[in-house]
C-alpha cells in the first residue's frame, strides 16, 4: 500500500513538473571564469541579429579587463534556439552537437567557434535558400562546411540520419526546450549570472559597463 502511494506521489510530482531538467548543458561552456561571471548567450545559427552580436562577444572576450582577456575572467555559454521563420535554421543547428563532440575528442582541432562564425557569415546566403527542400539542402551545407573545415562531406552528412551515433536531432531539441524553458523568445537573448537582460548590450563598452556592475556587486 505505501509502494502504491509513494508511486502516485511520484507520479503527480512528476506531471506537475513539465520544465526540462538536463544532466549536462545543452549548449557550448568556454571559458576561464576566474571571477565566476556567467554569461549564456542564446543565437540562432542564421540570424542576422544574431550574428552583429557575435561579432561584439567575439570583440569582447579579447577585451582586457581586470588584468586578463574577458574571455579568462568569465564562464561564456553558447547554446541555440532555431527560429522556425528561418528556413535551414534548424539543420544548421545540427551539426553544432557534432562539432561539440569533437571538442571533447580531440580538443586541440575544436571546431566550435569555427563553426559558429562561418554559420553567421552565410546566414544571408543560407536564408536566401527557400526553394531548396530538407536533404537538397544537408547535401549543399555539408558539401560547403566539409570543403571550408577540410572535413569529409559524407562523414557530415551522415550525422543527420538515424543511424548516426551522433544524436544531432535529440540534441538540437534539447537546445530548443532549454531556451523555451528559460523564456527565450528571439534571439539574440543574454543571460548574465542566471538572469534574463531587459536588453542585449550592443557594444563592447556596455558590455564592459555591465560586467562591471556585476563585479561590484559581486566583489565590494
Amino acid at each position: 500500500m505505501m509502494k502504491t502511494a509513494f508511486a502516485a506521489a511520484f507520479a503527480a510530482l512528476a506531471s506537475a513538473n513539465s520544465v526540462p531538467i538536463y544532466g549536462y548543458y545543452p549548449g557550448f561552456v568556454q571559458g576561464g571564469n576566474k571571477l565566476e561571471i556567467s554569461i549564456e548567450m542564446f543565437y540562432d545559427s542564421i540570424c542576422t541579429d544574431s550574428a552583429a552580436q557575435n561579432q561584439v562577444m567575439n570583440d569582447l572576450m579579447g577585451t582586457m579587463w581586470h588584468g586578463s582577456p574577458v574571455f579568462d575572467q568569465v564562464s561564456l555559454k553558447i547554446t541555440y534556439f532555431a527560429l522556425p521563420y528561418h528556413y535551414h535554421s534548424y539543420q544548421v543547428t545540427e551539426l553544432f552537437p557534432y562539432f561539440m563532440d569533437l571538442c571533447v575528442t580531440s580538443p586541440n582541432t575544436c571546431l566550435f567557434n569555427a563553426y559558429k562564425d562561418y554559420c553567421f557569415d552565410n546566414a544571408l546566403s543560407v536564408l536566401a535558400l527557400t526553394n531548396m527542400g530538407r536533404n537538397d539542402f544537408i547535401t549543399y551545407w555539408t558539401t560547403q562546411v566539409a570543403n571550408e573545415f577540410g572535413l569529409d562531406q559524407a562523414t557530415l552528412e551522415s550525422v543527420y540520419f538515424t543511424s548516426s551515433p551522433y544524436d544531432v536531432d535529440g540534441s538540437s531539441r534539447d537546445f530548443f526546450k532549454y531556451a523555451s524553458s528559460n523564456g527565450v523568445f528571439g534571439t539574440p537573448t543574454a543571460f548574465v549570472n542566471g538572469v534574463m537582460l531587459d536588453s542585449v548590450p550592443r557594444t563592447v563598452n556596455m558590455w564592459l559597463l555591465t560586467l562591471e556592475q556585476v563585479y561590484q556587486s559581486q566583489f565590494k
